[in-house]
């Protein structure tokens, strides 16, 4: 009788782990793919980023501002505030798959960044240049 007790309680233990182990959060409707949470999360983190700026700056303050920009995000890809939150919080059940998520985020905004400064660098050049041959131009002017 105490073996069966102790199988029973076993198998209860078992059986009550087994339903905490279950995410919590289901699966929204629609499911974002991981590429299309890159795509989105990257376009987030540039709005914050922008948000950020503007406050170091001391423009454009207050939240209508943050709300628009962040608006301007979920209408560019089609989706509403609450997929994006549902979308996030499924992905956090599945700790390694965010990791990765934001990975390629951080990758994504690393090459964007450096494209830009490759393009300021080279405008920068294209700068110099015309103003060394406006340079030359006046002094052969002068002479």
């Amino acid at each position: 009788m105490g073996k069966n007790l102790f199988l029973l309680s076993f198998l209860i233990f078992l059986i009550s782990c087994y339903n905490e182990n279950k995410p919590l959060v289901e699966e929204p409707d629609p499911l974002f793919s991981q590429n299309e949470m890159v795509v989105i999360m990257s376009d987030v983190q540039l709005a914050e980023g922008i948000i950020t700026l503007q406050r170091k700056e001391n423009k454009k303050k207050g939240d209508e501002y943050n709300d628009s920009l962040f608006q301007v995000v979920f209408d560019h890809h089609g989706i509403t505030h609450e997929q994006l939150i549902e979308n996030i919080d499924f992905y956090n059940t599945q700790p390694k798959v965010m990791e990765k998520i934001m990975e390629k985020v951080l990758t994504k905004l690393s090459m964007q960044q450096t494209e830009i400064e490759l393009k300021a660098a080279e405008l920068d050049t294209i700068k110099k240049a015309e103003q060394q041959k406006i340079d030359n131009e006046k002094e052969a002017e002068n002479d």
